[in-house]
């Protein structure tokens, strides 16, 4: 009897364990992406000109807007953060293209926002990427146009990868991970790395990146730690750190060493 609720407590904790398994492996896009929609009949306002351009990565539309200042510099494509929408990224937006002087084109990844379907892969968020890439180079088809990445948070990833396979003028990435494996085991250390499905490996990409990289980073991010964003711009000898002491994960913007990094990094691009 004994051999038998012994046999039946071991079975009882395998399917447990088995199931938070398949839970987290299947639905770890849940945990780490955090969308709002947006009504298709919503009118952005921003203090720059822009105006919203959708493209198409397997059957999905894709949302994104570009903001344009007078005498536009070139093109930055921004990937954004894992929560919101373009309601918020639009201002983000606006920020960065009076900041540089560079038209500053962002997009909703899948769920977002006005952009159809959902996060699905790595695989998938790398081929939008290549596909928002190829939608900007189509747009502007002078051969000396210039485009520039700047990954923030979750997105710093995706403009790694781009960067390590695309000749483009600079990198800009703001408090990045070294990877998002090592960010997921950070957040939930219960996690054995063989679950995570969204490894996206900075830290090998970033080695091939020919273009300069700016890093800024603050000291009290509780999220994706300092750390990582030190470690991360150790691995190419053509980035820059800019260290912001006491800034969090998402406030860098109301330092001016944020600002003063930023724009002296662009001002020689």
């Amino acid at each position: 009897m004994m051999a038998i609720l012994g046999l039946k407590f071991a079975l009882g904790i395998f399917v447990f364990v088995g199931a938070a398994a398949g839970f987290i492996y299947g639905f770890q896009q849940r945990l780490i992406f955090h969308p709002d929609k947006t009504s298709n009949e919503y009118r952005y306002v921003t203090r720059l000109p822009s105006q919203e351009i959708f493209f198409e990565h397997q059957g999905l539309k894709i949302h994104s807007l570009l903001v344009e200042p007078v005498n536009s510099r070139g093109t930055i494509l921004y990937f954004h953060g894992n929560a919101g929408s373009l309601e918020h990224w639009s201002e983000v937006a606006d920020d960065i293209a009076e900041l540089t002087g560079w038209s500053v084109w962002v997009y909703d990844y899948p769920g977002f926002g006005k952009s159809e379907g959902s996060i699905e892969s790595e695989s998938q968020m790398i081929g939008i990427a290549e596909q928002f890439l190829a939608t900007a180079q189509a747009r502007f088809l002078d051969p000396n146009h210039r485009f520039a990445l700047y990954g923030r948070s979750v997105g710093s990833g995706l403009a790694v990868n781009l960067a390590s396979r695309n000749k483009i003028r600079a990198l800009m990435l703001e408090t990045p991970y070294y990877s998002l494996e090592r960010e997921i085991q950070f957040v939930a250390p219960w996690a054995p790395s063989w679950l995570i499905r969204f490894k996206v490996p900075s830290n090998v990409w970033i080695p091939s990146v020919q273009a300069p990289i700016l890093i800024l980073h603050g000291t009290n991010d509780a999220l994706i730690p300092y750390e990582q964003g030190l470690e991360l711009s150790r691995l190419n000898p053509g980035c820059r750190l800019v260290t912001i002491p006491g800034g969090e994960h998402s406030n860098l913007d109301q330092y001016s060493e944020f600002h003063q990094g930023l724009q002296n990094f662009m001002s020689n691009i």
